[in-house]
């Protein structure tokens, strides 16, 4: 039992970076992917590393590339996350299991070991704070990358 949660969940994963891989055509150093299922709200985004500069899914055509970056693109990356979220939430459900409130991946294009890394929370990250939101909290992690990248 705990093997199929597991075996699900990192199948749930690992569509989620394929579908951020896919978004620039697979042209990026390093993909990061955040998930947050709290407050009855289930949110998901992701940024990227490219040529060693950090820069957010519409933005991503700074680094010279020609990325397909319309808006339709990016709700259609938004919306298979969102919905890889949804089904993490309802596999931890199914099985009994806390389900994490934040989920934050990184997937390294250019590492030749541990390519992938995950970050589960399950304690409350914006329930507690009225004035936290979501996107807050992807914005500091996006603001630390780029600063530990670009510094």
């Amino acid at each position: 039992m705990i093997n199929e949660l597991q075996d699900k969940f990192m199948e749930l994963q690992t569509d989620m970076v394929e579908i951020a891989l896919e978004y620039v055509n697979w042209k990026a150093d390093c993909i990061y992917i955040y998930g947050s299922i709290e407050n009855d709200a289930i949110t998901a985004d992701v940024f990227y590393k490219i040529n060693n500069k950090v820069y957010l899914k519409y933005k991503i055509n700074e680094a010279n590339n020609s990325f397909d970056v319309s808006i339709e693109r990016q709700k259609g990356l938004i919306s298979i996350c969102v919905a890889d979220m949804t089904k993490v939430k309802e596999l931890f459900e199914a099985h009994d299991s806390d389900v994490p409130t934040e989920i934050r991946l990184t997937y390294n294009l250019k590492a030749e070991k541990e390519k992938f890394q995950a970050q589960y929370n399950y304690d409350p990250v914006t329930a507690l704070d009225p004035e936290l939101t979501t996107n807050d909290v992807f914005t500091q992690w996006y603001n630390e990358v780029k600063k530990e990248v670009e510094s």
